[in-house]
Order: C-alpha cells, then structure tokens, then sequence
C-alpha cells in the first residue's frame, strides 16, 4: 500500500499478506495473482488478477470474491490493474485489450483505438488526470491525452516507465549501463549513460533520485543511487534480488524503498543508503511475486 507496510506476495496456488513491513507473514488465499493492485483511498480494498479473472477483498486480504464483470475479455490474462487516485471510480485492467470500468469493476468498455494487441501496463499521469501512459510487451510507449480513448506511440525503446518526483521528468530502462531519460513528458528523449547496471526506479517523493541495481544478485551485488538526475552515481552495498528487480516506494517521503525479485526482496529506511534482506520464497526456492 502507499505507507509501505501492508504487502502481498503471491507464489504458485498461493496468495500472503503482511501488515508488519514484510516481518511476518499469513496465508490470505489459495491462489496466484498475476498482479496486485490496492485501492489509494482505502487500503482494506485491493484487487488480483487471476489468470483471467479479477478478485477483490474488502477487509484487507481476510476473504475474497471474484468480480462478476460485463464486457470483460475473460480468455486472457490479466496484466496491469491501475486504479484513479482518487478511488475507486476509475479502474483500468491491461490484458491484450485496455479495458475501463466506471463502476468498481461491475461493467467495463474498451479504451485501445490506436493499439495493437499485447501484454498492457498502463500508468497514469499524476499531475494531469487525462494523460495515460500504456508500455506493451514489445517495449513500445504509448500515450493517450483523453482518458485512454486514442493512443499515439511516443517511444519504441526501453521498458519499464518511470516518472520523476516532478511529474515533468520521464525515465525508461534501456539495458545495462544505459538509461533513457525524457525533459519533457514523453515529447523527446535522449539516451545517458550510467554504472554497469540496470536502472530499476525512481523515488516519487524525492526529485531526480534514482535507482540501478547490478546485473548480477546477491548480497555481494551493488546497488547504485542517483540525486541528480543521473548525472552522477554513488554505489551502496545491499542484497540485489534476483530476476525481474523492481522498485517501490513507502509514503514516508521516499525513506522506505523495496527492491523487489522473484524470489525475495530487500528493504531500505533511509531512501537506499542501506539495505537488509527481509523476506524469502515461501517454499523452499519457489518463486514468488509481489
């Protein structure tokens, strides 16, 4: 959730949740989530995806039901669940359709002219509510100035979009040891150079702080931070996860970060100067998503 201490973690035919910053842990569900995602008002409320299927809890992953949706393309999986900031009036789901719901997920319309078919994953513009952005499986980076109702590729480069502390700022991955950076919303991009590493987030609370994280895993592996723009680097010592890191990011003004693998994730409290290892697979090497 957005303080950082709620958690969900899902491996193969099972789903757990965490209220105690990923201390302890207690099984929510007997099933896998493709992805998680909690409602930004209300973090008692969250959504799976499920293979093709949506579930939802109210009461903070004790029960679950699944969503009777209308209009849903249920034959392929789900892939990106974003919520409105503002709640619950807005949800999008990205399968190989972008699909919109106005009424909590009982109904949904397809918002893709101008898409081709694919893996979704849509963010959304905080400073702007109309502007989306939508990354598919191949790399490419579509934006929409109308809520999702027509798309234009900006970008053909990179993955996994992040936005700058700023809102203007807009970075993508680019492999190892490179990274694209955008002054301008998505309008122009140009491509920096950075350690041997992959660039893996940046901090919404903290402007031009980013973070890469070295190719290989391990506790030997480093971990490397960024506070202007990415001009220059400094390395920490930490535990790199392995496979697929991704970053995310507490609420209290982007001191508690979490680098996220397959398998286990490390935690920071002072925005990256130091990392332990907080939590492992569930069984004994199966691999787990957050």
């Amino acid at each position: 959730n957005q303080t950082g201490n709620h958690l969900y973690m899902s491996a193969p035919g099972e789903l757990y949740s965490s209220i105690d910053d990923g201390v302890t842990w207690n099984l929510s569900a007997n099933y896998y989530c493709n992805v998680i995602a909690f409602d930004p008002q209300n973090d008692q409320i969250a959504y799976c995806g499920m293979g093709s299927e949506i579930m939802t809890t109210t009461d903070g992953g004790k029960t679950w039901k699944n969503i009777k949706t209308s209009g849903f393309a249920g034959n392929s999986q789900v892939s990106s669940i974003t919520i409105s900031a503002q709640g619950l009036q807005k949800m999008w789901v990205g399968s190989q359709s972008l699909l919109m719901s106005n009424d909590e997920g009982k109904s949904w319309t397809e918002h893709d002219n101008g898409l081709g078919a694919g893996h979704l994953e849509l963010k959304l513009d905080a400073g702007e509510n109309s502007t989306f952005y939508l990354e598919m499986s191949n790399g490419w980076l579509y934006r929409s100035s109308d809520t999702g109702r027509n798309w234009t590729l900006i970008e053909d480069r990179g993955s996994e979009l992040e936005f700058n502390a700023t809102g203007v700022e807009m970075y993508r991955a680019l492999g190892r040891g490179s990274l694209l950076l955008s002054p301008d919303k998505g309008d122009s991009w140009e491509e920096l150079s950075i350690p041997d590493a992959i660039f893996v987030g940046s901090n919404p609370h903290q402007p031009g702080t980013l973070l890469a994280v070295a190719p290989q895993c391990g506790s030997e592996a480093p971990i490397y931070i960024s506070i202007d723009n990415g001009q220059t680097w400094s390395e920490k010592s930490g535990y790199v996860p392995c496979d697929r890191t991704r970053t995310f990011f507490g609420s209290d003004q982007g001191k508690r970060v979490y680098l996220v693998g397959n398998a286990f994730f490390s935690r920071s409290d002072d925005g990256g100067e130091t990392w332990h290892r907080c939590g492992e697979d569930t069984k004994n090497g199966t691999p787990a998503r957050y």
